[in-house]
């Protein structure tokens, strides 16, 4: 499941880049987080891209539209507490 988790990853890391110009990182203990919350791995990636939707891309929408995420910023994504942790920071030189 971490193998499937990190090629997902890297197709939205790929949009943000194109479409946003954002630099999106995920450490390897928020992707296990990921991965490691899909009950059912002999289903395949299916469960695997609901739950990045859900808990990922909805909350990068969020901050997109609220503007708190922005072109040239960058975003790192851990494990803080057992959740999800978003931080955001702008890119030198912008």
């Amino acid at each position: 499941m971490i193998k499937i988790a990190e090629n997902q990853i890297t197709r939205l890391q790929d949009k943000l880049r194109t479409e946003h110009t954002i630099d999106l990182s995920l450490t390897d203990e928020a992707i296990t987080w990921l991965a490691q919350r899909v009950h059912d791995p002999s289903r395949g990636a299916r469960p695997l891209s609901r739950l990045i939707d859900k808990k990922v891309l909805d909350r990068i929408s969020a901050m997109l539209l609220s503007k708190q995420l922005r072109r040239n910023y960058r975003l790192q994504i851990d494990v803080q507490q057992g959740k999800l942790d978003f931080t955001v920071e702008q890119c030198e030189g912008d």
